[in-house]
């Protein structure tokens, strides 16, 4: 072999070696510069722009979250949203960065909970952020541990590792804001009762500072067993709240129990037990 030739491979395996050397150095490089990013780039500018958030997962369950004015409220209900729990959503999904890169390969999305939810055996949360100029979409996956999780943006093959960890219900009924009515006790001052079986009474004080309702009519022959042994139904309206709520039936429950509630400052509160969970009118 000519002097020429040797000169000419060591050159060349010389190229090969920095070739592979800076293939290698961009491929760190790209590593390095994922680490922090955001996962949903742009959305943190645009928060307060979003008028949808959808929730969808592999076995129909779905919640459509709807911007009204300044509120947010579940499309599926028709009842006001939890504000509060709506913007921690739209607050994580902007500030969701990238922690580390995990599998690329379908067969393996499922380890991870990050398969399209299209697929019946999907476990994951299909989550669709929507303003009228563009739509972010991200599946959300199983827990890493209590700050991250994985995810990955739909219909891009890389799995992330990302923090915080979203915390994502795609149950209508986990996103109602359940507070009803707030009565303090103290504003009450007659309560009147139509229970479904058995005559009706009342319970009243005079003023504020009396410390026991007086009940009438009492059945000939009773007494109460204690002085303030109705006092508790004051407190019925106290930081009341429901589970879920559903369409009112066309037609009155002409049985149900009834319960009027006065206060001192002219508030009254009709309430009907007809059904164990709240209803609204639509």
């Amino acid at each position: 072999m000519s002097a020429g030739r040797v000169v000419a491979l060591l050159v060349a395996g010389l190229a090969l070696v920095g070739f592979a050397m800076w293939i290698a150095s961009q491929r760190h490089l790209e590593r390095a510069t994922l680490a922090g990013d955001l996962v949903l780039p742009d959305l943190e500018h645009h928060v307060n722009a979003v008028t949808e958030v959808a929730l969808r997962k592999a076995d129909g369950t779905h919640t459509t979250l709807k911007r009204n004015g300044a509120g947010w409220s579940v499309g599926e209900r028709g009842w006001p949203a939890d504000p509060g729990k709506v913007r921690k959503l739209l607050l994580d999904l902007g500030a969701l960065n990238i922690v580390e890169e995990k599998t690329r390969l379908p067969a393996n999305y499922p380890q991870l909970g990050v398969q399209d939810v299209d697929s019946p055996k999907a476990t994951g949360t299909r989550v669709e952020v929507r303003t009228p100029a563009r739509t972010w979409a991200l599946i959300v996956g199983k827990s890493s541990s209590a700050k991250s999780g994985y995810v990955r943006v739909a219909n891009a093959p890389q799995t992330l590792l990302a923090a915080p960890l979203l915390t994502v219900d795609a149950d209508p009924k986990g996103w109602l804001d359940r507070a009803l009515i707030d009565v303090a006790p103290e504003r009450v001052r007659q309560v009147e009762e139509k229970p479904r079986q058995g005559p009706g009474f009342s319970a009243t004080r005079e003023k504020k500072e009396q410390p026991d309702f007086t009940v009438t009519p009492l059945p000939k022959g009773r007494e109460l067993t204690s002085p303030g042994a109705a006092d508790a139904i004051a407190g019925s309206l106290s930081s009341l709240t429901f589970d879920d709520v559903g369409k009112a039936s066309a037609t009155a429950d002409a049985g149900a129990a009834h319960a009027l509630f006065r206060t001192f400052d002219g508030l009254e509160e009709s309430q009907n037990a007809g059904r164990p969970q709240c209803q609204y009118p639509r």
